[in-house]
């Protein structure tokens, strides 16, 4: 891993519009004391179309950018999630960098029984804990964006 680092991470990172607002509105207003901070970012996602629609070509584009095609939790392993059960064209919705923006459409539940619910998937769950112990060290500057 880089050291030091200034790093992004966003545990539900949509289409990666916070990361974008990160980079555009933050990021130039830090104080980088040592020439050798470099930004990487980790933008965790486990709904696929997100990734299909947004995040695959941003990470092909930004090589600060890694997308982590799971869910955020508090251990290693897999749970069924549910994907908004409307149908959805790519390019029909837009993912927007602007405070207040709506997130592109394709949301997903825990709960079988939300009103759009449709087919559930199986989910990928990282460690998020874990994860920072093993990629991150002390006089790593983090960013954490949760929701």
């Amino acid at each position: 891993a880089v050291r030091p680092g200034l790093f992004w991470v966003d545990l539900g990172a949509n289409c990666g519009n916070s990361y974008a607002l990160f980079v555009r509105r933050i990021l130039p207003t830090l104080q980088i004391a040592r020439k050798s901070d470099i930004l990487r970012a980790f933008l965790f996602e486990f709904n696929p179309r997100m990734h299909s629609q947004f995040l695959d070509s941003l990470e092909s584009r930004d090589s600060r950018v890694k997308v982590m095609k799971a869910a955020a939790h508090v251990r290693d392993g897999s749970f069924p999630a549910y994907l908004d059960n409307r149908k959805e064209s790519a390019g029909q919705f837009k993912c927007v960098a602007k405070p207040g923006a709506p997130n592109p459409a394709g949301a997903s539940s825990l709960l079988s029984d939300m009103p759009r619910a449709g087919k559930p998937i199986n989910v990928t769950a990282v460690d998020v804990p874990a994860f920072m112990r093993r990629t991150f060290c002390k006089g790593d500057e983090i960013h954490l964006k949760m929701d």
